[in-house]
């Protein structure tokens, strides 16, 4: 078997199993994929895409949002992140990478997701292309519903999968989000939101997944952190969008979207409130 048949193989048995799109680009051949490969793994070609690439001008939207800016998103990104395709749909894209050369990507989604409706953003869009947003929102609606959760946990098999392909060290994350925490519960809540801070997590969300009542986490989060627990899920967001802004030419937009805002103007103002500085002033003055 080739290393395109295995790669297929694989990403077919993911799909199958979570019923999420996955389509992968070979950059520059380094797996040998080839139009075979392409072929077989028809991650964008769910139906909702296909009609959107049979309007006039759509493969080409389509293909500069995969192939131009999403590809350049990936040059600043070290793990997966969040993208929104040219349609306003939001898709989980992984960046796979032999040292610093982006060599694939790996688009996880083609889905709707339970934290948000692209449908008033996606009828507008289809307009502009000369299609029927009825149609299109019909279209959308019968795609999978999932969630962000979903998509990272697909996303760190896959990077786990890829980087075993091209025999990568140095990425802890995957181990980390794997690691557990110390027996304490609440240093189990923090570890949990440093490892989550990209996901939709509320305090009501992480007081159901450990069983705890909210009056109780409340008071034993703040006895141990010094934090309530939106005070510390803002810090690890605003800490994570400052490495951000600080490293990279990324948008504001796609920052606030994978520290885990979905409003970049909420963003901007935790962010203020925490650093004392909007996103572009810090930007400026730390860079």
């Amino acid at each position: 078997m080739t290393t395109a048949e295995r790669i297929t193989a694989t990403i077919n048995a993911i799909r199958s199993l979570c019923g999420v799109g996955i389509c992968f680009y070979d950059l520059n051949t380094f797996f040998h994929y080839g139009k075979l490969g392409e072929q077989n793994n028809r991650g964008h070609y769910c139906e909702f895409c296909r009609s959107v690439r049979l309007l006039e001008g759509g493969r080409a939207a389509c293909d500069h949002s995969d192939r131009e800016e999403a590809q350049a998103l990936a040059q600043n990104y070290r793990t997966p992140f969040f993208f929104r395709c040219h349609m306003g749909l939001c898709e989980l894209v992984l960046p796979l990478r032999k040292e610093d050369e982006v060599i694939g990507l790996v688009f996880v989604g083609q889905c709707r997701l339970r934290e948000e409706d692209a449908t008033p953003e996606l009828r507008r869009r289809a307009a502009r292309l000369g299609g029927s947003p009825d149609s299109f929102e019909r279209l959308y609606r019968s795609l999978p519903l999932l969630d962000r959760d979903t998509l990272l946990d697909v996303g760190t098999v896959l990077m786990q999968y890829f980087e075993a392909l091209i025999e990568l060290e140095g990425k802890d994350w995957l181990r980390q989000i794997a690691s557990t925490a110390d027996a304490n519960p609440m240093e189990q809540i923090a570890v949990f939101i440093r490892m989550k801070y990209m996901s939709p997590i509320t305090p009501r969300s992480i007081c159901a997944r450990y069983h705890l009542t909210a009056s109780y986490a409340a008071r034993e989060f703040k006895k141990h952190t010094g934090q309530t627990m939106v005070e510390y899920i803002h810090r690890v967001r605003v800490e994570n969008a400052a490495r951000l802004l600080t490293s990279s030419a990324l948008p504001i937009e796609s920052i606030a979207l994978n520290v885990g805002f979905g409003d970049a103007n909420y963003f901007s103002r935790v962010f203020k409130h925490l650093t004392g500085l909007s996103p572009e002033k810090y930007r400026l003055q730390k860079g």
